[in-house]
């Protein structure tokens, strides 16, 4: 594949259509290994990382930190996950328990079960 980046107004080559100017394969050191305690708070999973020669790190696929399982989550884990955040505060409501938020002149009063958080990150 060529090097060279389009210039302003060239048409791309129609088999790019997502903007990739090139692409090559090259050597790296690939490492896959078990991070986090096995805690409810810290749960175990498999990190795959990857380094050139010199040790230097050039990416990481750590499945806590990935979108694609923020949105494959159950609501209960995303709550549990907030809850371990710092600037997060959690609020749990009981069943059938009233409570109230007001944020200026907008008031909403609702019953439980809820869980509420305050997030100031």
């Amino acid at each position: 594949m060529g090097s060279s980046f389009p210039q302003k107004g060239e048409v791309m080559d129609k088999h790019s259509p997502g903007g990739t100017y090139s692409a090559r394969v090259i050597e790296v050191i690939e490492t896959t290994a078990c991070r986090g305690a096995g805690t409810k708070e810290d749960m175990a999973r498999i990190v795959i990382q990857y380094w050139d020669f010199k040790g230097n790190l050039l990416a990481e696929n750590d499945p806590e930190n990935s979108p694609a399982i923020l949105s494959a989550a159950s609501t209960k884990d995303l709550c549990n996950e907030l809850t371990r955040r710092e600037a997060v505060q959690r609020f749990d409501v009981e069943p059938y328990k009233p409570y109230t938020i007001t944020v200026g002149s907008e008031v909403s009063t609702e019953s439980g079960p809820a869980i509420i958080f305050k997030v100031w990150d």
